[in-house]
């Protein structure tokens, strides 16, 4: 018997949602396939097959490994876009005088070592994920 586990799910931006939507793999032919994948770089085809281009060329672990790379990266750019929003609350809070500026400053550096510690460890569990599936 399967045993479904949860998952985090992604959810696309309410502007790229018609982007990412498309019709079931197996209805497109190769060209018009290869055509559709690359104008839409959204598609979820990118996520089943995302070197269709290459299929030829690259295996089954280069594949896995790429999809691994795509949303290690994905995960940089969220927590360096939760950086941004956070040192731009510290500046409005420092602009409006509700912070002086050395404790802005402190905090700033607070949020960045985090940063910095959060993409270690996104590194790191990329690092895992490339061993599993070479181990695999």
């Amino acid at each position: 018997m399967a045993i479904i586990k949860p998952f985090k799910a992604v959810h696309p931006t309410a502007d790229k949602v018609s982007l990412v939507t498309s019709r079931s793999y197996d209805d497109y032919g190769a060209a018009e396939l290869a055509a559709y994948l690359e104008f839409n770089p959204f598609s979820f085809l990118h996520i089943l097959n995302p070197a269709y281009v290459n299929q030829q060329k690259i295996g089954f672990d280069k594949r896995f490994k790429m999809v691994a790379h795509k949303y290690a990266e994905e995960s940089k750019v969220a927590v360096r876009h939760v950086r941004r929003d956070g040192i731009d609350i510290l500046k409005k809070l420092e602009k409006d005088g509700d912070m002086t500026k050395d404790d802005a400053q402190r905090q700033s550096d607070q949020v960045q070592k985090a940063t910095d510690q959060h993409i270690a460890e996104i590194d790191q569990a990329l690092a895992a994920k490339e061993k599993e599936i070479l181990h695999v």
